[in-house]
């Protein structure tokens, strides 16, 4: 979802590991010198929203990955600089949402994603504008100058109630990194929904879904065009051309099981 976002010649390198059915976990390993998998998967899962060793140390916690700092750090630099589209596509989606918020009304594009401030809702709310008409609010947003002399974009953190003595509701920074990993899981979000609603039209009885799983359960006689009918459902999405959608399907008797 985020090099198909970013729509970038880079970005496409990225996405044609997928399209060419690479493993990119082993190929991000190797590519940096380890022959372990699970440090190519702790890197593409940690490091593609803006994160740094923090980001890759607490990821790394849940694979049973172990390195040392100096390991960490280099871990960290190699794959920016081989992946140098993510940090461009960052900054980008920064500098369109503070352009939005200086010009509202005016559309401000990144990629294939767009952002529209709009002064009169919610005190002044930051839209942001995915393909699939997705759209994501970010209710009084401001922008201001830091000590530092850059800019910084907040927004009111709608998931947290404010103190009973609080003068102002909680507020959250948009910093580039969150600003890519909202747009990404919302758009990722949208493609699930979209499987999911032709799986409705299908008659393809779902019990369940989860992240990027959806489970259905049919009768023995039926697995194999239930299973073809779902891989249709779930590679079928129209608003992200290009998109390598590719899903593997396992038929078991009970959820978890090895296949039938």
């Amino acid at each position: 979802g985020l090099p198909w976002l970013a729509d970038s010649p880079g970005a496409e390198i990225k996405l044609d590991l997928y399209r060419q059915k690479v493993d990119v976990y082993t190929h991000t390993a190797n590519a940096m010198g380890f022959d372990d998998r699970q440090i190519g998967k702790v890197c593409e899962l940690s490091l593609g929203f803006g994160g740094g060793a923090g980001a890759f140390n607490a990821m790394a916690r849940n694979y049973r990955v172990q390195l040392d700092s100096a390991a960490v750090t280099d871990a960290v630099t190699s794959w920016r600089r081989a992946n140098g589209w993510a940090p461009d596509f960052w900054h980008a989606l920064h500098k369109a949402a503070r352009r939005a918020v200086g010009k509202p009304g005016t559309v401000c594009p990144a990629g294939r994603v767009s952002y529209l401030y709009v002064p009169e809702l919610l005190e002044g709310t930051l839209l942001c504008l995915l393909p699939g008409n997705t759209v994501l609010q970010y209710p009084q947003t401001r922008v201001a100058r830091t000590d530092r002399g850059d800019y910084e974009i907040s927004a009111m953190k709608a998931s947290w109630k404010p103190k009973a003595d609080a003068l102002e509701w909680p507020r959250i920074t948009l910093w580039h990194g969150l600003l890519a990993e909202n747009a990404t899981q919302a758009l990722c979000a949208a493609v699930l929904r979209d499987a999911l609603r032709r799986c409705r039209e299908a008659s393809l009885p779902v019990v369940m879904h989860t992240h990027d799983e959806i489970v259905i359960e049919v009768y023995e006689a039926a697995a194999a065009y239930s299973e073809a009918a779902l891989v249709e459902a779930m590679t079928a999405c129209d608003f992200v051309p290009g998109m390598p959608l590719r899903v593997d399907p396992v038929t078991c008797f009970r959820y978890g099981h090895k296949p039938a």
